[in-house]
């Protein structure tokens, strides 16, 4: 589990630093003052290497038993199928829909109480489509 871990801290590594040097092909103009177009999706990719590299440092130094293993791969297994599953359905159905169930499947598989689940998703989710259709003009 712990070579999992850092296989897959290096994966997304990789994939940020990939990301990271696409940010350089935005068009800017370069008369116009402010941040650019650029400026937030580096701020969150720097967020998220830098998230992996400690993460990378922990699992190095990590010492779990491995019972716990068999518990986290099934869990893990099941979460990448509920993101998998949203992204193949995001485009189909509509968007609260799918966040909502995504989001209290989620919660399940964290084994949290029902009630605060069920409040947590449809929470989360009208508050991230109010934000995106609301405030910045998008259509989910």
């Amino acid at each position: 589990m712990k070579n999992l871990r850092m296989i897959m801290n290096a994966f997304v590594l990789i994939v940020c630093s990939y990301l990271f040097w696409e940010t350089f092909q935005f068009n800017t103009n370069f008369n116009a003052q402010g941040l650019g177009p650029a400026f937030f999706p580096r701020a969150t990719l720097l967020c998220i290497a830098f998230l992996n590299i400690v993460e990378i440092v922990s699992a190095f130094k990590s010492k779990q038993p491995q019972e716990q293993h068999s518990i986290m791969s099934k869990q893990l297994l099941l979460f990448i199928t509920a993101i998998l599953c949203f992204v193949g359905l995001f485009n189909s159905l509509p968007f609260l829909l799918v966040a909502i169930v995504t989001l209290f499947l989620m919660s399940l598989i964290l084994k949290l109480k029902l009630v605060s689940s069920l409040v947590f998703s449809v929470t989360i989710s009208l508050a991230v489509y109010l934000i995106f259709t609301q405030g910045f003009n998008i259509i989910l």
